[in-house]
Order: structure tokens, then sequence, then C-alpha cells
């Protein structure tokens, strides 16, 4: 059974079929050149096989019984377990073989298996064999067990990957078809060869001096045994053919192998635990030519995974995660630390485990030490033990290939930590243009260039974790006066506070004050983590600390953040509503020591507790807009239509006219309202489709009208219903003053 990256055991329903033809000798040596993935199953009781009858253990072993005819018959021992047939435990063993006395050990114990539904409380230790009932008897899968200290010895030399089987008890168990001899045969002999000369030259205390008969011992039973059925398997693998029988000699433990867990095509690299039988579902070939660019793609995917763990910094993501299929696109922070804190899962690390291996030298004399130690093997995949891609600088290429596709990070569009494709990050891009289509005065814009131009270059430095950790405490190590050289100045006598800026951009609605911030993380060039209440809470109790939760990140990623409608956090505090208190309490300490560029915007700063206008380090209001700006925000819709659709949209004349007439202007849209008409207008055109002689579909003035009629119809009930327009409202209640500013609105052009 194939196992992921982890060791852990794969869905055997997913599964992928292919024999290389030109590569039957490195198969013969357990190195498949093509990858694969298989699992096979035991093999299934025929319920009408006539019961196996069971042997004598009162007998010795013969080699005609197990060996077929090796020398030494002594040196096997041979008994019969019975298994129940529900509980899967022995409950009765048949006595083992009795062996003349002599100083060599015996090599292995062979240990046939019958099964029975006897209930093991009604057996007991002298139970007669034939008081078992012979009509409720099959066979169950037969194993050795490795007796001989020198063959044990050989094998944790040899093997260099294997986690099924444990090599380190007194007593090793290997049962059938003794894969572990058929995939190592190679080695194995070459040991034995190596090792003939110690039992000439070793005294009588060297236990290795056993090592070349007792693993020909071995070797030939398991040849006798399964030798003629792995020839012809091979065969078969030489012309393009497996058999479901023997489908486990296609996969040596070790090997690399491309499994389609989720059985939807998509192979993911994963190493080979173990093989036992099991049904194939969803068999796909991956042909040779398609091994090597297959192979490299998973490595600079892990190349990719690591780099993105490695760093704090922003990317650009479109793509899905990795659980729940949901697609994102937009800017994505990889985090594994903090998706940590935050979450209970997270991405898987290499981390391939198995029982220790390595010789346990049982003898120290020189000549065991220069003929078999210093030959031994060293574990495959050592030195693979929770590889997650934050300490390493480098890898190896094998290490990079089986690297996790996942990678933990937080979306900013969602505000929400996912699991997501490694394929679906690229490099950020920042269009700074945004920030010169912001309708604003340019004085005012200018302002706020200057004003961030020093947050712009300090965002320029990305930094991998170990250089945040050395410059958090080389910090601490500073002096005072060291440390405030490193830092944004600030007038606030008391260290750490007031480090941070403060903007609260006020206004009516649909005037530009989310639009503001999202261009000047454009222009910083910084992700913008938008937050409402439902991240930062309405709980006194919980506020002050989800909002230094958020804080502390921003100022990790270096992002912009952004509290969109703060009223409820910002209003003014009553002697009576102490829950109100607290709130706006918890709110205003928290705000001290943030160290970021933080935005809040309200369209009722009337509200605002007169404390948090002492906390705030710009103010901006956005007046009601003009002809002239309306003017523009059409035109800048026009503009991102024509560049979006070129080829398949056009504006006609009489729209463009349209929306400068009288009739448009009265209504006095903001710029949201102005974006959705020509949204739902765009719309409109494409359902009635149409088009010009270039085949492009026409956005006609009609279109636009169809808005403006349902427009004025909703506004003429909204004042009759409040008696009077929301302007004017909002400023009887001494929320804002929307007034303000048109006595001036012609003195600086926009």
């Amino acid at each position: 059974m194939a196992t992921n990256s982890l060791g852990q055991s794969l869905d055997p329903k997913a599964s992928l079929k292919h024999v290389n033809p030109a590569t039957s000798e490195l198969e013969r040596n357990g190195d498949p050149a093509v990858p694969v993935a298989l699992s096979l199953p035991q093999r299934p009781l025929d319920p009408n096989a006539a019961p196996a009858q069971p042997r004598d253990p009162s007998l010795k072993a013969s080699p005609e019984a197990t060996a077929g005819g090796m020398a030494d018959s002594g040196l096997i021992k041979y008994k019969i377990e019975y298994v129940g047939v529900e509980s899967g435990s022995v409950f009765f063993e048949g006595r083992r073989t009795k062996l003349d006395a002599s100083e060599e050990p015996p090599v292995f114990e062979y240990v046939e298996v019958r099964q029975s539904s006897q209930h093991v409380l009604s057996v007991t230790t002298n139970t007669s064999i034939e008081d078992i009932p012979k009509t409720d008897r099959g066979a169950g899968q037969p194993y050795i067990n490795i007796l001989s200290p020198a063959v044990a010895e050989a094998l944790r030399c040899v093997v260099d990957y294997f986690p099924e089987i444990d090599f380190f008890p007194n007593v090793i168990r290997i049962p059938e078809p003794y894969s572990v001899f058929v995939f190592f045969e190679k080695e194995l002999t070459e040991y034995r060869k190596r090792v003939e000369t110690i039992a000439q030259e070793s005294d009588s205390s060297c236990p290795n001096r056993w090592a070349a008969k007792h693993i020909g011992i071995v070797q030939q039973f398991v040849r006798e045994q399964v030798q003629k059925a792995v020839d012809a398997e091979r065969e078969r693998h030489a012309r393009g053919y497996a058999t479901y029988d023997m489908l486990w000699l296609l996969f040596k433990p070790g090997s690399d192998v491309y499994v389609d867990v989720s059985n939807k095509g998509a192979h993911e690299p994963n190493v080979v635990r173990s093989a036992m039988n099991s049904l194939l579902y969803g068999a796909n070939d991956i042909t040779e030519d398609e091994v090597p660019v297959i192979r490299q793609h998973f490595v600079d995917r892990g190349r990719k995974w690591c780099k993105l763990r490695r760093k704090v910094r922003c990317y650009y993501f479109d793509g899905f995660t990795t659980q729940v299929p949901r697609h994102y696109s937009g800017l994505a922070m990889p985090d594994p630390l903090q998706y940590q804190r935050w979450n209970t899962d997270g991405a898987e690390f290499i981390h391939l485990t198995a029982p220790e291996s390595g010789p346990l030298k049982i003898c120290s004399c020189k000549n065991c030490e220069e003929t078999i130690y210093q030959h031994a093997v060293t574990p495959k995949f050592k030195g693979y033990t929770s590889i997650g891609g934050l300490a390493r600088e480098e890898l190896t290429d094998h290490q990079y290939f089986l690297c996790d596709r996942e990678v933990e990070s937080f979306v900013f569009k969602t505000r929400s930590w996912e699991l997501l494709d490694v394929d679906g990050f690229q490099e950020p891009s920042f269009d700074s243009a945004h920030f010169e289509r912001l309708v604003m005065k340019p004085s005012t814009k200018e302002f706020i260039k200057n004003l961030t131009q020093m947050y712009m270059r300090e965002s320029s430095r990305s930094s991998t974790r170990e250089e945040l950790a050395i410059k958090k405490i080389t910090q601490v190590h500073k002096s005072p006066t060291l440390r405030k050289a490193d830092t944004t100045w600030s007038a606030d006598f008391v260290e750490g506070k007031g480090e941070g800026l403060t903007i609260l951009l006020h206004g009516r609605p649909g005037v530009g004050k989310t639009y503001t911030a999202e261009c000047i993380a454009d222009y910083t060039e910084r992700p913008l983590l938008s937050l409402t209440c439902s991240d930062i809470g309405v709980d006194p109790k919980d506020i002050e600390q989800n909002l230094l939760k958020w804080f502390k990140l921003a100022e990790r990623w270096g992002a912009i953040i952004l509290i969109d409608e703060a009223d409820i956090y910002m209003e003014q505090r009553q002697v009576q509503d102490i829950e109100r208190n607290h709130l706006v309490a918890g709110f205003l300490r928290a705000l001290e020591y943030y160290k970021g560029i933080l935005f809040l915007t309200t369209n009722r700063v009337g509200t605002f507790d007169e404390a948090f206008m002492s906390r705030i380090h710009v103010q901006i209001h956005y007046p009601e807009f003009q002809d002239e700006e309306r003017d523009r925000l059409w035109g800048g819709f026009f503009e991102k239509l024509e560049e979006d659709r070129e080829t398949t949209m056009r504006i006609t004349q009489s729209a463009k006219d349209y929306v400068q007439s009288q009739e448009l202007q009265s209504l006095k849209w903001n710029g949201r309202e102005i974006r959705n008409s020509f949204q739902v207008a765009v719309a409109l055109a494409e359902a009635q489709g149409h088009k010009d002689k270039q085949g492009r579909v026409l956005i006609k003035s009609d279109h636009i009208k169809a808005t403006v009629q349902m427009s004025r119809e909703f506004r003429d009930y909204l004042v009759k219903l409040h008696k009077g327009d929301m302007s004017k409202k909002a400023s009887l209640m001494g929320h804002r003053y929307d007034a303000y500013g048109k006595e001036t609105a012609g003195s600086e052009k926009y």
C-alpha cells in the first residue's frame, strides 16, 4: 500500500498502473525507473477448498517439509498457530520442533497459520490438535521468524528502508511472500560473499561466523517458495503486464510513486511504505516520456513551497483551496506560524516514519568491523523527519519532490485562513495608477502621498522568518538611543505609543472613502486588511483582545488596516451605558499602541466620542461630488470598459452625451450609484445583444436611462418617507454636515 510523504497509508482505491518493458532489469533489483502506484490485498480464502491438514508438531521439521531439501534440517524450526477467524488472535500453538543441542543457533522458524472459529476460552494449553474441528479450519498466511543473530544483523546492514518490518527485536517476523528477501536479494548475496572469510578467520565467539551459511539457507528457502512465481511475473513485466496476485513486486518500499488520492486525475508524489493486495480503481497510465517532466514539476513545486513558507511577504493567488475546493483570487499571505496559532490543522511536513535501522554491531572484532560494518547502508530517508521548509536553506531534489502542495495562508478578500494550492501563487501586481484616478483635491492627494512615502519604503523590505526573529532579539538588546533611531519618530514621551498613522475619512456615502484606502494600499504596495464588526466583535470583553490580534498581524505583514463604518466603536460614551463605555475604552487602548497605517471611515462623524479626535492624526472630509467630478467618474468607468472589453463592447456617443445631460446630473449621484448604474447598463446591453458591424455589443443611452428612472422613483419615495432628503436628515440629527465645503467648491480644480 503506497503512503504519502508522512508515511501514512494512502487510499487503496487510488491507484495508477504502468510497467516499463525497457527497465525490467532495474525492476528486478527493486528500483522501478518509472514511478508507479498500485496496491494489492490479501488473497481471499477459497470457501470451497479442502481444509489444510495440520502438521504434527511433535515431528522434527525436515528439509523436505520446509525448505525443499536444503541441508541442516536441524537449523529450522516448525510451528502451527491457530487463529480465531473473528478476533484474529492466536488461541492455540502447536509445540515447536525440538532441536539437538548445538552451539550453532537455529536459522529461522517456519510458522503455518490455521484459522478457526473456535472460541479462545474453550481451548487450553493441553488441547490436542485433533480436538480442533477439522471442518472449521482454513489456511492463513504463513510467516517465518528469523532466529539467527547473523541473519538479523545482515538484514540491518543491507536494508535501507522497509518500515513494515522491525529489524531490532530478537525474533524478526517476515510474512509470506518474504518480499524483503526478494527486493534485497542482490544486496544479501553480495553481503554473503563478503562475509565468507569470517567463518574461517573469526574465533568461536563471533556470532557473524554463521552469516554466510545461514543467509544461504534462508535464500534457498525463499527461492524454492516464491522464485518461480517471481521470475514468471518479471517476465510479464518485460512485456508490459502484471498479475493481480503479484502486484506487490512492482512496489519496493521507498520507491517514488505518483498517486491519484482523490481519484480525479491529479497525481501527487509519494513514497511506497508497503504493498499488499487490494482491488484497483481508476487505473491510469503514465508514459515513460512523461516521467521526467512530471518529476521536475514536483521538484520545482517543492522549491516554491519552501520559498513561500520561508518569507513573510504578500503574493497574488488565483487558484483553489486543497481541502474543500473553493476558488480564490486576490492577495494572500503565506504564514504557517500564524496559521498554527489561529487553526489546529496545517500542511503536512515530510515525515517518513520507520523503525530504527542500522546494525547493532553484535561483534566488535576487527574482522567484522572491516568486512561488515564499514559497508552498512545508511537509512534511505535519514534526515527526512518533520521537514517543514522553514529552517533549512536548501533541501535535496528528492526532498523537494516530496514536499506538500498546500500552503497555510491568509486570504485578505475573505479575511480567512485557508490551505491554498502552491501552484496558484504568483508575484503580486500593485497598480499605483489607481491613486491617480482617485477623485480628490490635488492638494489633499499630494498630502496623503507624502505622508505615506516613508511606509512605502519600509514595505519594500521583505524578511525571512529567521531575520524577523533576529531583528526582534537585537531590538531588545539595543540601547534606547539606537532602538529609537531604527523606528519612526513619535512625539509621544511614552515609548511605544503614537507610532502609527491613523487617518479618519468622513463624508456622505459613495464619495470615495473606502476607495482611498484601497488606492493607498496599492500606492504603498501593501495588502489592505479590511475589518468589519464580525472580525472585531461587539462584546467589550473581546474587542480589545481581537483588535490587538489583528494589529499584530498587520504589523507582521506590513499591511494597512481599514475599519469601514467604524461608528459603532467610536460613538459618544454615555454615563448610564456602561457596556458602551467599556467598548469605546477598549478600542481607544488598542488604538494607542498600533504602529501601522490605520484608516477609519464613517458617514456619522458627529456621533464620535471626543477622545478619538486627539488620537486621529489626519482627518479628511469628502464633500458631495460636483458635476465635474461626476463627469470624471463616468469617464473613468468608460475607459475601464474599453480597456477590458475593447473587442467585444462599445459605448455609443449617445450614451456618453446622456451622462452629461441635465436629466442625469440633477440626480446628484454619488460614486457608488454611478458605478452600480453603469454595471446594470452593461448587463442590459449584453442581454439585448445589439451589435455594430464589428460584432461588438452596443451600450446605448437607453440602457442608462432605464436605471435613471428607477433611481428617481426610489429617491422620491425616501424623501416622502423621511420628509426630506438624507443630507438634511443627517444634519438635523447631528451626524454630518454635507453642505460643508460647497461654498469653496470651485476654489480648487479636481
